[in-house]
């Protein structure tokens, strides 16, 4: 809980029913109810209720109060609703129908539910399901859309009008009304995960990419490079102030409002392990900060500046970015990289590169371009260790798990033939030998 100055942990010790939270809702009662790896359960403002009769011990990755004040949970073998407090569990129903769960295996989540003007619910698994009442109906390619392959996303415009997505398709998402599907061609920067309107009633479109939002001319993003921490955005939630929280999947904390976004790391952020990412007024930004980005509406943009700390100077820290994209070669995701890393060899300079990533990419250039090259994964914020390693306080260590791929069409594994990876299983270097 953050409650505008500090945040405030809770967790199976203080009653939530899981560490792992997917998703929060205030209903029409004002209880905040949240959706966990291992049930649901509400609080009250003083502690938490774990309601009888609930999918206890299952996963619950979505919420939804419909206009009938029945509070839906959907997730992994998890389907129902709440209402006066009694679960009514409708996996039974579906399981009649179709001879299995909605969501039988982990991968294949409930990422959105919504509500029709005729009030049929629409549930976003790897199916994509509708429920009248009585029954349920599931929709695929006979309807327009594409074969099973991944997830759904679905959100619903202040029209009404329902909006449909899948998580593997980057170049359309479906406008369901008058009965019909209609595809609008769109270009988003990675796999869909969300789709919502905010206060405001503007449409967004959460990727592993950025955020996308509604315009006039149709849709503009929001990425890493207008400040997001973290390209992977699950959900954006816009508070009564108008500021707007980004939920990223391992970014930072940041803020603004009147469209601009504040990026800066000081001694309270939580940038490194944090998971949100909030606009705040452009007036409460603190002298030096840096900001850009405008939504419509906003406010002035401004360059990159380092962020000042209270009563000294600028607050010196590296830029990380994050390797991502359909491409396992470092060059073709950042080939800036590559040209500043020769720019300054060719002048004579020994250059050590650190690639920070999550898996193993394709370094063939950059490895004939430097002196020394250095794998540190994701060391969250413990980048002390890091430095303590590249100047030689401590040694190194780290022997390869795996045998390091050549090009992105490689997958070697100790025994096969021909057996030519980059860098072969066990292997690692050290100072000393």
């Amino acid at each position: 809980r953050f409650d505008g100055d500090q945040f405030q942990s809770y967790g199976r010790g203080d009653g939530l029913c899981g560490d792992r939270v997917f998703s929060i809702l205030r209903d029409g009662r004002d209880r905040l109810w949240f959706a966990t790896l291992s049930g649901v359960c509400w609080y009250d403002g003083r502690r938490f209720h774990h309601p009888g009769g609930g999918p206890a011990d299952r996963s619950a990755q979505f919420l939804f109060e419909d206009a009938q004040s029945r509070l839906w949970c959907a997730g992994t073998g998890t389907l129902g609703y709440f209402q006066d407090d009694e679960f009514h569990d409708l996996v039974p129903r579906y399981v009649e129908r179709y001879g299995q769960p909605p969501s039988p295996r982990w991968t294949n989540q409930c990422w959105g539910i919504a509500q029709d003007g005729r009030g049929d619910l629409w549930f976003a698994f790897d199916n994509l399901v509708r429920y009248d009442g009585r029954s349920f109906n599931r929709y695929a390619e006979a309807e327009g859309l594409p074969p099973d392959a991944s997830c759904y996303a679905i959100g619903q415009d202040p029209a009404g009008c329902l909006w449909i997505g899948r998580a593997g398709d980057r170049e359309r998402i479906w406008r369901f009304a008058d009965g019909s599907f209609e595809p609008v061609a769109v270009d988003l920067p990675g796999s869909l995960r969300k789709i919502q309107c905010d206060r405001d009633g503007r449409m967004w479109l959460c990727t592993s990419g950025g955020a996308l939002y509604q315009t006039e001319a149709g849709f503009d993003r929001v990425t890493t490079g207008d400040g997001l921490p973290y390209p992977v955005v699950n959900a954006v939630f816009q508070d009564p102030d108008r500021q707007h929280w980004f939920a990223t999947w391992g970014g930072g904390v940041a803020q603004d409002r009147a469209g601009q976004l504040l990026v800066g790391q000081g001694e309270r952020d939580h940038g490194p392990q944090g998971g949100a990412l909030r606009q705040r007024p452009a007036d409460r930004a603190p002298p030096g900060a840096a900001v850009r980005h405008r939504l419509p509406g906003g406010g002035q943009g401004g360059p990159l500046q380092p962020r000042r700390r209270p009563g000294g100077g600028p607050q010196r820290r590296a830029v990380v970015r994050p390797a991502y994209g359909d491409d396992l070669r470092l060059a073709r995701l950042h080939p800036e990289d590559l040209e500043t890393i020769r720019t300054i060899a060719a002048r004579g300079v020994p250059v050590v590169a650190v690639l920070v990533s999550g898996r193993p990419l394709c370094i063939g250039p950059e490895l004939e371009a430097c002196a020394a090259f250095v794998a540190a994964w994701l060391p969250g914020s413990e980048g002390q260790g890091v430095a303590d390693v590249l100047f030689g306080d401590h040694d190194f260590r780290g022997r390869l798990s795996f045998s390091w791929p050549r090009d992105p069409g490689q997958n070697p594994n100790r025994g096969d033939s021909p057996f030519d990876p980059l860098f072969p299983y066990g292997f690692g270097l050290s100072y000393t030998g």
